[in-house]
């Protein structure tokens, strides 16, 4: 198993600027890690966090509306505001992007953590780039030096040199790859949409928190869920019960929460 990550890269014509839309299939795309002195890694302190970001960024990759362009690098931005409900961007509003846009590796990055629920200036650049990811409270900041080589990085994080930065789709460590780790998901499914509530939500109870097959009470108990918990929300629910996702023991739970003992973080 490779390293992968994902990164806007370059345009069509091997500058700065381009045409909108990937012209190539390889100007917002997946490959092979590759050394350029990185500088930092912003590792998610949850691994929803990191399963968010992964999912946001291979959306990116894999839709060819989504081109590279310093110059008009907020299209993107601003058509998945257009798309969106209450100017909520999710991860799934990316892979939806139909009309031609682009941009480059740093509002990719930021639009990716936006559409997780972060607080992140769209038009963040490298340079702004530690600041910014810091200042969100929901990443480890670690020096590259402590970093070393490429067999230490894990599923989710941001990486960032003086000039780029990409996300880590894949690594060799299968522990920390969540999309290779056995998942255990509710039989029943969420009825209604609501892209205002997709975040991470942190579990208050003074006991446990079940995390439901279905919608009800008489639904079996896929997992217990303990005060603290970190849980992620994609915008499904049905009723006043949330279809969540949680990792834990190298297994990802995906299943129904009540709402009343929810609370959103960002």
């Amino acid at each position: 198993m490779a390293v992968i990550l994902g990164h806007a890269s370059i345009s069509e014509k091997g500058t700065i600027n381009g045409n909108k839309g990937d012209q190539t299939g390889g100007e917002v795309t997946k490959r092979s890690y590759y050394d350029k002195a990185w500088t930092y890694v912003y590792r998610p302190q949850t691994a929803n966090l990191a399963e968010a970001l992964v999912i946001a960024m291979s959306n990116a990759c894999e839709n060819n509306n989504i081109g590279y362009g310093q110059s008009d690098r907020l299209t993107l931005y601003y058509e998945c505001l257009r798309l969106s409900k209450n100017k909520r961007i999710t991860p799934a509003i990316i892979a939806n992007i139909k009309n031609k846009v682009n941009c480059d590796c740093s509002s990719l990055v930021a639009l990716c953590c936006i559409s997780c629920g972060l607080k992140v200036n769209p038009s963040m650049t490298t340079h702004s780039e530690y600041g910014e990811i810091k200042a969100t409270g929901s990443f480890d900041v670690i020096p590259w030096r402590n970093i070393k080589e490429a067999i230490n990085l894990r599923y989710g994080d941001i990486i960032q040199s003086d000039g780029h930065t990409a996300i880590i789709l894949q690594t060799d460590n299968i522990s920390t790859n969540i999309s290779a780790s056995r998942k255990v998901s509710a039989r029943y499914p969420a009825y209604n949409f609501d892209s205002n509530i997709t975040g991470m939500y942190t579990v208050r109870v003074s006991d446990f928190l079940a995390l439901r097959d279905g919608a009800s009470t008489e639904r079996d108990i896929l997992y217990k869920l303990n005060n603290g918990d970190i849980v992620y929300c994609y915008g499904y629910y049905t009723n006043d019960w949330y279809y969540v996702q949680f990792f834990a023991n190298n297994i990802v739970y995906t299943g129904f929460a009540h709402s009343k003992y929810l609370y959103k973080m960002r």
